[in-house]
């Protein structure tokens, strides 16, 4: 132990001495140089004599009391001038023990009833593995950890932004504003005389997807003609992926793309009213879904030919059926203007033109129309005219139509 003394004139101001220096880690209690445990005359009387009576003093960092790293006559002053006069308050630390804050060369060969000083150790957090999504609050993360009282807390490489560590508690605390993978952050403990550490992996993942939308919910398709993109709206989190989840898919020639969500394609086949699929988007933090209803009708005709587009028939004879032929789409409905001479007639569904005209007529152009639910088509029949012809036995009626 170094018994520090000092023997010098009045007036003479001595200035420190051997003793262990704070990296060791003595707490003291400033000012308290016979370390009674308190502040009081004693003190300033101990230091007087340490400096000019050859007196010990134990702990020069006690006996600095206006802490400028000496020991002088201004320190009795000082703690003097504290217990009688009102003075300054004294340096830390004071009045409970702790470690020095200033960085000198005195140190303490006893520190009386003040323990001595310890670093932190065991240091541990309640979540070492934490995961959350983005926006997600962190419930308080509150450090324990035994051994010697810690300072200041520092952290290794920096958090998620959003993520906060307090430098005085270790609290993490916050909600983390941006994705972040699994990350290992190095937590550090100290105090002045060493430090504990501890790892917490975190990790900051998206927010599930939520409404999703389509641009159209419930298109109408024409077969056979490419369709425009169906592109998904959503929000919350980004999807990572998207899919179909339905008992009935979507029509033949159309699909959906798995990381776009745009459903795209030619329709080839005709459904029978709207076909519903679910579709639904995915990421690691979850799923949303909507419905898709499609509709896939034919092509609206784009022509219309009739086999006997000019045609002259005799009053009172049958004629041969004048069968349309339709291009592009299918036709399920059939019109006629103007109405055809008596005894003729159109099939509404098959375009058809039959029966036997009853009375004479003029040369007339007659527009049929075949449509469907995508559009429709007109042709042309011409009919001569319902000629007068006497006499017509049912032999000649019958050999007409062969």
């Amino acid at each position: 132990m170094h018994q520090m003394t000092r023997s010098c004139g009045v007036l003479l101001l001595c200035v420190l001495g051997a003793g262990i220096p704070i990296a060791d880690g003595q707490e003291f209690r400033r000012g308290d140089t016979d370390l009674s445990g308190t502040l009081d005359l004693g003190d300033p009387i101990s230091t007087i004599s340490y400096l000019f009576l050859g007196g010990s003093a134990d702990c020069l960092s006690a006996a600095d009391a206006n802490d400028d790293s000496s020991v002088d006559i201004a320190d009795a002053l000082t703690a003097l001038d504290y217990l009688f006069a009102g003075g300054s308050p004294i340096p830390p630390p004071f009045p409970d023990c702790g470690l020095d804050p200033t960085v000198d060369s005195l140190g303490c060969d006893s520190t009386g009833n003040c323990p001595a000083a310890q670093p932190p150790c065991s240091l541990e957090y309640p979540e070492p593995v934490i995961v959350l999504t983005v926006l997600e609050p962190l419930q308080d993360q509150v450090p324990t950890y035994q051994c010697g009282s810690a300072k200041s807390f520092d952290v290794i490489p920096a958090l998620p932004t959003g993520i906060l560590l307090d430098p005085s508690t270790g609290f993490l605390s916050g909600s983390a504003s941006v994705p972040s993978p699994p990350t290992d952050y190095l937590i550090i403990a100290s105090n002045a005389v060493g430090s504990a550490n501890t790892f917490v992996q975190i990790e900051v993942i998206l927010l599930a997807p939520c409404n999703l939308q389509y641009a159209e919910p419930a298109p109408v398709y024409i077969q056979g003609l490419p369709i425009l993109p169906n592109v998904p709206s959503f929000g919350c989190g980004a999807p990572s992926a998207f899919g179909w989840q339905s008992s009935t898919p979507f029509p033949d020639g159309l699909a959906l793309n798995g990381q776009t969500g745009a459903i795209t394609g030619t329709p080839t086949t005709i459904t029978q009213g709207p076909q519903a699929t679910n579709v639904r988007a995915h990421n690691v933090s979850g799923s949303t879904g909507t419905t898709v209803s499609i509709t896939v009708v034919p092509p609206a005709p784009c022509s219309v030919a009739y086999s006997d587009p000019i045609a002259t028939y005799f009053q009172g004879v049958v004629i041969a059926p004048n069968v349309p032929t339709v291009g592009c789409g299918p036709a399920k409905l059939w019109e006629i203007t103007p109405a055809l001479p008596a005894g003729l007639i159109l099939d509404p569904v098959s375009g058809e033109i039959t029966g036997a005209p009853s009375s004479a007529s003029p040369v007339t152009s007659y527009a049929v129309t075949g449509s469907n639910v995508s559009g429709s088509a007109t042709g042309t029949v011409t009919i001569t005219g319902a000629i007068v012809k006497c006499c017509v036995s049912p032999s000649d009626q019958a050999a007409s139509l062969s």
